[in-house]
């Protein structure tokens, strides 16, 4: 990649490493860093390092009020009523010291990930409301009942002609407990955190196949209404997955051995596991337990750390391979 020796000089040798090494079609990325994204981190690095210091301060004060109000109540036998008013302080003084660091932490994700959205003329939304395509997911057995949900990190667009979108989900449940005394208790329990990816193929699938996860949760009672067990003879894929579809010719035709093992690394790409998908009305649906993705590493980092680009590189590649993988024109379905 030809630079501008101008600029070249004045990046950390190993942020250039990073972006020289990214893959080919990242071609363009490091002008568009220079002039897009570096400035920005430039700006805001000494305001990071100020809050990052107010945060550890509001770490150790939150806890030094929790510690002292404990003792202070084994001397004066009310330990309980100033112990649960000493963590309540010391949360308090935590969370209003360290908000200026969460802050420039979400400022920052969206000054790196736009840019290099827009590099591929994707459109990226850090704070999304709510995403309709969970509840075809939740029809299909990709994803569990909830109660509750929040998403993020939403991109879309389309690769290689193909649309797709891409965002990120917390489902949480609600429980309700009831102790010995009679007294209920509710809690929020996560029953699924990580990302959903919907592929649009513009093709007309004649069956419903779902590829769901071997002896799980979500597959207790076999696959949807309609469908039959489909046995493949990949002994990988059989030990992880379990088959579903109401075409078995069209769910072998869909999944053969190199499809097969794609799903298998999809879930090393994305950090996580658990993954399921289904193929419905001309589009292939993912659902996969993992890290959150588009999250430049620890806010206590330098802005400047190379490793910032590197795991953003990572987390748009590991995107396009789960976008592209399956949606390549020899991989559509039978006409």
């Amino acid at each position: 990649m030809n630079t501008n020796s101008a600029y070249a000089v004045s990046i950390d040798p190993e942020i250039l490493q990073a972006l020289r090494s990214a893959p080919a079609e990242f071609q363009g990325l490091e002008q568009h860093y220079v002039t897009r994204i570096l400035p920005n981190l430039r700006e805001r690095e000494t305001a990071r390092q100020h809050a990052a210091d107010q945060a550890i301060k509001g770490r150790y004060a939150g806890i030094g009020v929790a510690v002292a109000a404990i003792v202070l109540g084994l001397l004066t036998g009310t330990v309980i009523v100033l112990s649960v008013i000493g963590v309540l302080a010391g949360l308090a003084i935590f969370y209003a010291m360290g908000r200026e660091f969460s802050q420039i932490g979400r400022e920052i994700s969206s000054q790196m990930v736009t840019p290099i959205a827009q590099l591929f003329g994707l459109h990226y939304t850090e704070e999304c409301g709510d995403q309709p395509l969970v509840h075809d997911m939740h029809a299909l057995k990709l994803l569990p009942r909830w109660d509750r949900a929040s998403f993020e990190d939403r991109l879309e667009g389309k690769r290689n002609g193909v649309d797709f979108e891409f965002f990120e989900a917390h489902l949480e449940r609600k429980h309700r407990r009831t102790d010995s005394r009679g007294r209920t208790r509710t809690e929020w329990v996560t029953v699924f955190d990580g990302q959903c990816l919907r592929i649009n193929f513009h093709k007309t699938f004649y069956g419903t196949t779902l590829v769901l996860r071997d002896g799980g949760i979500f597959n207790k009672l076999g696959g949807v209404s309609g469908t039959k067990r489909v046995r493949l003879e990949d002994p990988v894929f059989e030990k992880a997955f379990e088959v579903y579809s109401t075409d078995q010719v069209e769910s072998r035709f869909l999944l053969t051995p190199d499809v097969m093992q794609q799903l298998v690394e999809l879930e090393t790409d994305f950090r996580g596991g658990k993954l399921r998908c289904g193929f419905h009305q001309g589009q292939l649906l993912i659902a996969v337990e993992g890290a959150d993705l588009f999250e430049p590493v620890s806010m206590f980092t330098s802005l400047l750390s190379a490793e910032r680009i590197r795991r953003l590189i990572d987390d748009f590649s590991a995107v396009f391979r789960l976008a592209d993988s399956l949606a390549k024109k020899d991989r559509a379905p039978r006409p």
